[in-house]
């Protein structure tokens, strides 16, 4: 799921789930994963509201857990 900011990426499988937060602003080659292994709860400032954001979509769409 993207925005006009951010792009998040959830990889699950059966032993659990990954997540992958990009700033494609200032990363536009997602080179730089915001999530710290792959887990997004460090975020903060800018990227924790866009992480809430994306969540709140991909959870309306109900695609989320």
């Amino acid at each position: 799921m993207r925005n006009a900011t951010h792009k998040l990426i959830r990889h699950t499988d059966g032993a659990g789930s990954r997540e992958e937060l990009y700033d494609l602003v200032a990363d536009p080659c997602e080179t730089l994963d915001l999530c710290v292994s792959g887990s997004c709860a460090a975020l903060s400032g800018a990227d924790k509201l866009a992480y809430d954001a994306l969540v709140a979509e991909l959870t309306a769409l109900g695609v989320y857990p």
